[in-house]
């Protein structure tokens, strides 16, 4: 798809030299014939050059990697020059369903003649999901600025953004005074006792001394330690609230975006334990979603339904009451919601009678205000009010809550 449109300084030119060419018919003089050859001659001239500024360049996509909402995207492009002339900067234009904008513009310095240059363009990611591309435009015109040359190519491409996962030094999960080990440095003092042998592995500064493996250090060279695994797999369920009616304003800053993250986060450090996992959620108009194993092995499965998560239709009520027939006793359960309705609150204070420890994390949608640039983004004191019961409280989660030290002291 080729176009050559005129600038407003084109636009302007353009009937400066029409208008002088009309003066130059009506009043014939050497001047005003001068003036309408220059000015015609100097539009003409940079209607060519804009015309052939994009001949011969080419444009071929090289492998995305996949990124992370809230950090950058690498998009590679081969630019090739096959033509003998030198070119002029070009602007490369695509659109990207993960920006803020929606479009990306990326400046190409001059191009020498044969030459191929890869561009590693990094664009800020804003949104979290599976994006297909497809046009790559490319921009330039003639050096006056007076026409502009719009050249496309349909060059298919993917890339998937994933959810951020926050860092979590530690998750104390607590069941029944057992703790589980954290992924820096499992607590072998404790997990020594009553469990088989694992393996052995590299000392960690929260090892004890006495599981020091010593014919592997002396083998080695550095300290190495015996791993012990666990006779029994600790349970942690994670149920994830999607109704799009509890949803904040804000499309990329909001309380389901919030509680996406933080279910990424709690899997990502549960991958590098011995445990299982029983995750429950809703994503549009299909069933539910209900995904169990241990949990090194659902870690990707986990987290590409985040990725590609939309808001549904089901009530935070009927998705507990289809899970709970599921939950194993035993547990530990991240119940993750953005609405606090009687029926679930009920349900919830029964599960400790089955063994099944609530953790509740409540992120209301009026603690996620839209973000306004002229104005600072708070929270109405006493807006909303959380119903308290003793012993039985949620956490309540706001846009300036930090998701690592939340988990750290739940």
């Amino acid at each position: 798809m080729i176009m050559v449109l005129p600038t407003l300084r084109g636009v302007m030119f353009t009937f400066a030299a029409l208008g002088s060419l009309g003066i130059a018919l009506v009043n014939v003089s050497l001047g005003t014939a001068l003036t309408a050859a220059l000015l015609t001659g100097f539009v003409c001239a940079s209607y060519l050059m804009a015309l052939f500024s994009l001949f011969r360049v080419h444009v071929e996509r090289r492998s995305n990697a996949d990124g992370i909402a809230d950090s950058k995207v690498i998009l590679p492009l081969l630019i090739i020059n096959r033509s003998f002339y030198y070119r002029q900067s070009i602007v490369v234009r695509e659109k990207c369903g993960f920006t803020e904008n929606q479009v990306f513009n990326y400046a190409v310095p001059p191009l020498r003649p044969y030459e191929r240059i890869q561009i590693d363009r990094q664009i800020p990611a804003l949104k979290r999901g599976f994006f297909k591309l497809s046009r790559i435009t490319l921009l330039s015109g003639d050096p006056a600025g007076l026409f502009k040359r719009r050249r496309v190519f349909n060059i298919p491409g993917e890339v998937m953004v994933y959810p951020k996962i926050v860092n979590i030094s530690n998750l104390p999960i607590r069941f029944k005074r057992r703790i589980m080990p954290a992924p820096t440095g499992r607590l072998l003092g404790i997990a020594g006792q009553g469990l088989s042998f694992f393996g052995i592995r590299e000392y960690r500064s929260t090892d004890e001394m006495r599981f020091i493996h010593w014919k592997a250090t002396a083998a080695k060279g550095k300290l190495m330690v015996k791993e012990f695994e666990a006779n029994t797999l600790d349970r942690v369920i994670i149920l994830l609230d999607s109704c799009h009616k509890s949803i904040g304003n804000d499309p990329n800053d909001n309380n389901l975006e919030f509680l996406i993250k933080t279910a990424a986060s709690i899997v990502e450090y549960l991958a590098e334990m011995y445990c299982n996992i029983y995750f429950y959620t809703v994503s549009g108009n299909a069933p539910m979603i209900h995904l169990f194993g241990d949990a090194v092995t659902l870690k990707k499965q986990i987290i590409g339904c985040l990725t590609s998560l939309e808001p549904g239709a089901v009530k935070l009520d009927d998705l507990l009451d289809e899970a709970m027939d599921s939950f194993p006793k035993n547990s530990i359960f991240y119940c993750l919601t953005m609405s606090e309705p009687k029926e679930a609150r009920r349900s919830l204070e029964l599960l400790p009678e089955h063994d099944i420890e609530v953790r509740w994390i409540y992120a209301p949608k009026q603690y996620f205000p839209a973000i306004d640039p002229n104005e600072p983004r708070v929270i109405i004191p006493g807006k909303l009010k959380i119903n308290k019961t003793p012993g039985f409280s949620p956490f309540a989660a706001t846009f300036k809550t930090n998701i690592s030290a939340m988990l750290h002291n739940e």
